[in-house]
């Protein structure tokens, strides 16, 4: 017998109805499943049991809609089953369904399941075949290759949702992978508000040799600040890598030897040198991963680039942080950066780092000293105020015109990056209307549901519940927990008080947490 979990989005018309039919066919077979209409008792705390449930699940059998697929807290499940299986060694534990949907997935979803074998649904007639190839998968510990129903996930896509770029923000989208492919320039987003950030980035830049961090909460902007600092630099002609960390496999990041490694090949694909790493970590094969990695750069990246700059952008830094190749590769790259300040050897000189970390994971790290991102000029990325808010707002169309209306609209959302592109699109396609449902707006059914939701996973998931709880109170709570929600982007300290990051948070945490 296995446990299951049923991950879907509810309240759509294909997800909620197939859930609740594999449910009973899967629970008919003898196995143990979760469904939260099916499983949630009366009065308990939902977040809390889908917590222990996914921690607990042998199997994740993940609906995908177009809805779900767009859903923050899908994703969320998928993040914490595929963390929770690979530490009690389950290797084929996501079964991912795509329901009537072929499209490309979100960003961030899709580096998650690239790869995974997937089974399609198209209308009723697929039920009885697909549940039977969920059993058969189930019984032989993963998808069979001779059963049609399954077929081979398609690689990520090389950039973010096209909804994007149109006014509609995704929740998780990369803006810099358009930059992996040779020739492409990353495009300017109409909605794009420069802030000062943007300014003290492309200072910073102007130097001989740099080396950026750029740090802040969730959907802060922080990947697509990095996206338009390797496009200037691109069309600048400089030799630009751009690398998100995510895209490499559990097995690449946990052995510091096979990233290095796989970081080097990267480097070494996107500069369009010729395909020498294979043969020179043979040739190398006594040295220890971090000197190979070293070698490498300099002899085969570094003199080939003609005296022009290289700028390496790391994305998703934080996935590192918890693997044992993170302890090696990260004290490498302080090394390269000393010697590219130093210019010894010369041949340093050209070399340039920027990463991207959030401020988020830490609320899941016990000790804040031992951040392995303290080298180079930290770059903070904070939350919009009223005038770039009014800024983003006219590229809407100026749907919120009464100057009160747009201060409420700002204490709202406080300028979330995010939160806030995402309202002004709903308001601007009439799909929300402000400030007439402002009354709705922490309410897990509306337009921010999704997003509140899976806050609210994630800080059940770090213990930080009660601790929220006490600081919206206004009690004391003990102090790393404290700086860890500070981090963590949901409170913020405004002269000596703290409070929560916006009106939003504070509605929403203040009512589900008893505050």
């Amino acid at each position: 017998m296995a446990t299951i979990f049923i991950s879907y989005k509810r309240g759509t018309e294909l997800d909620e109805p197939l859930a609740g039919e594999l449910y009973r066919r899967l629970s008919a077979a003898g196995h143990q499943v979760f469904r939260d209409q099916d499983s949630l008792i009366v009065g308990q705390p939902w977040a809390r049991a889908i917590q222990a449930h996914l921690e607990s699940c042998d199997y994740l059998v993940l609906l995908l809609s177009a809805a779900a697929a767009a859903s923050e807290m899908v994703a969320e499940e998928v993040r914490l089953a595929r963390r929770a299986q690979a530490a009690r060694g389950i290797v084929d534990g996501i079964l991912p369904v795509r329901v009537a949907f072929a499209g490309e997935l979100p960003y961030h979803l899709g580096a998650a399941l690239s790869g995974i074998q997937h089974a399609t649904w198209s209308g009723q007639p697929d039920t009885e075949h697909l549940a039977a190839a969920l059993l058969d998968a189930m019984a032989q510990g993963g998808p069979g290759a001779g059963d049609d129903v399954w077929r081979r996930s398609p690689a990520i896509p090389p950039a973010g949702p096209a909804d994007a770029a149109a006014g509609r923000p995704a929740a998780a989208c990369n803006p810099i992978a358009p930059l992996e492919q040779a020739g492409a320039a990353m495009p300017d987003s109409p909605y794009y508000v420069e802030r000062h950030a943007d300014t003290l980035a492309a200072r910073e830049c102007r130097a001989h040799a740099f080396t950026l961090v750029i740090r802040g909460p969730r959907q802060v902007g922080k990947s697509s600040l990095l996206g338009r600092i390797l496009g200037d630099a691109r069309r600048g002609e400089q030799a630009v890598v751009a690398i998100d960390l995510q895209r490499f496999a559990d097995a690449t990041r946990a052995d510091a030897d096979t990233l290095l490694r796989e970081f080097c090949a990267e480097i070494e694909y996107q500069l369009q040198l010729p395909s020498n790493v294979d043969d020179f970590w043979e040739t190398h094969a006594r040295r220890d991963p971090g000197t190979r990695a070293t070698r490498y750069l300099e002899r085969e990246v570094l003199p080939a680039l003609g005296g022009r700059k290289l700028v390496v952008g790391l994305d998703e830094c934080d996935t590192l942080l918890d693997q044992p190749g993170g302890r090696l590769f990260f004290p490498l790259l302080r090394s390269w950066v000393n010697q590219a300040r130093g210019k010894n050897p010369p041949h340093w000189a050209p070399f340039n780092l920027m990463m991207v970390v959030g401020t988020e994971p830490a609320m899941l790290i016990s000790d804040l000293n031992q951040s392995p991102f303290n080298v180079g000029t930290t770059i903070e990325i904070d939350d919009f105020d009223q005038r770039e808010v009014d800024a983003l707002q006219a590229r809407y169309g100026a749907p919120i015109a009464a100057a009160a209306d747009r201060a409420r609209f700002y204490e709202l959302l406080r300028g979330h990056p995010f939160l806030t592109r995402l309202a002004l699109n709903q308001i601007a396609e009439g799909r929300w209307r402000y400030p007439a449902e402002d009354g709705n707006a922490d309410s897990e059914s509306g337009i921010f549901g999704d997003h509140l939701r899976t806050l609210l996973a994630r800080v059940n998931f770090a213990g930080l519940g009660e601790a929220l709880r006490r600081l919206l109170a206004g009690q004391p709570a003990p102090d790393d927990h404290r700086r860890r929600l500070l981090e963590g982007g949901l409170i913020v300290e405004r002269q000596g008080r703290i409070a929560a990051r916006n009106g939003l948070y504070g509605r929403y945490f203040g009512r589900v947490l008893n505050a």
